[in-house]
Parts: structure tokens; C-alpha cells; sequence
């Protein structure tokens, strides 16, 4: 599988609904039980308690330092922050993928916005520092229609 938007960002996209880099944009891990699903619309459709990883020292972390920037030379426009960072993860599961999100109140109302499943995953947690290095084009590319 390769990374993709959600349809629930695509669609936020048309109508206005995102607010770029004002938005609480968050990152969590999957576990491999979870298999994607473009329909999918909230953190709470991805049942975290069965599919998001859950070992010692594991938290979602929020994008910091977000931007944006419009790539006339590639046509398309660009979001990048600070690289994630999730510390030390206790060893015992293995990630799968990451799942970008707008976080709003609670798990059924925070709505996602894309699946990774690139860049080093699966990635066995060993109890060492585990970040995500984002794409030199940033962690979002939106091409030109």
C-alpha cells in the first residue's frame, strides 16, 4: 500500500475546511492489523485501542513550526513543520504506519488527513528514540489538477 490522503481531506480541502498550518495537526502510529481505508473519516474509525501502538513511553505528537509553501517550479504546493519526535519507545510492538490528523476534541471528531506506510516502517520498537524525518518537500505535496 502506498500513502494516501483520506477522502475526508480531500473533501475539507474543496470546501474550505482546513486550515492549513492554524490547525492542531497531529501524528499517530499503526500497528499492522490495520489496513487502510479511504472512506475512513475520524481517529476513532481506526479503533485505536486494537490497531494504534501502545507500548511504555508512546504519545501522539503534534506538528510544530508548520508552514507552507507554493512550488511554481514543481506545480504544487507544499506543508512541512519540525520533524515529530517520540522519544524512547519501550520494545514489543512494531510500527506499521503513521496517520496524519486534525485533532479537534476527541478521537470521533478529529478527522484524518493522510497514511504513510513509507520512509522506514515497519520499524520494530527497541526502546530507542523513534522520529519521523520528513521528505525534504515536507510531509504534504498537493499536486496540481
Amino acid at each position: 500500500m502506498a500513502s494516501a490522503c483520506y477522502n475526508i481531506f480531500t473533501k475539507k480541502c474543496i470546501d474550505g475546511g482546513f486550515a492549513g498550518v492554524t490547525a492542531d495537526i497531529r501524528v499517530l502510529f499503526l500497528k499492522s492489523t490495520y489496513t487502510f481505508d479511504p472512506d475512513h473519516q475520524f481517529v476513532g474509525d481506526l479503533t485505536p485501542a486494537t490497531h494504534e501502538l501502545s507500548v511504555a513511553g508512546y504519545a501522539r505528537q503534534a506538528l510544530a513550526t508548520q508552514t507552507t509553501t507554493q512550488d511554481n517550479i514543481n506545480n504544487r504546493s507544499e506543508a512541512d513543520s519540525d520533524d515529530p519526535d517520540f522519544g524512547a519507545l519501550t520494545s514489543g510492538q512494531t510500527i506499521a504506519s503513521a496517520v496524519y490528523f486534525v485533532q479537534v476534541t476527541n478521537d470521533a471528531d478529529s478527522w484524518l488527513i493522510g497514511f504513510v506506510d513509507t520512509g522506514g516502517f515497519p520499524l520494530p520498537t527497541n526502546g530507542g528514540n523513534v522520529k519521523i524525518q520528513h521528505n525534504a518537500e515536507g510531509w504534504l505535496n498537493a499536486l496540481r489538477l
